[in-house]
């Protein structure tokens, strides 16, 4: 998606660069925690009947499955459904 102007990506970039290292990491953290976390209310409203456990490999399966074999989505399953 590019809908952001030029000169204002170049002032986003400049403010971003003018951070330490840690505000950066900061920063990154609590972007991908914002992301986890609409995730997980996407997958409570979408399967209102799951359980925690279940809740949890849905996330899983819906932010990482695609880097996973078919094998090692299955282990993961297992763990988290034979809680």
């Amino acid at each position: 998606m590019k809908d952001t102007k030029d000169h204002i990506k170049k002032k986003q970039i400049e403010i971003i660069l003018s951070k330490t290292n840690e505000e950066r990491l900061d920063m990154g953290l609590s972007m991908m925690q914002a992301g986890y976390d609409l995730t997980r209310e996407r997958m409570e409203r979408e399967n209102p009947e799951a359980s925690k456990n279940k809740l949890s490999y849905l996330v899983f399966e819906e932010l990482y499955g695609k880097e996973f074999s078919k094998e090692e989505k299955q282990k993961v399953k297992k763990h988290f459904l034979n809680k």
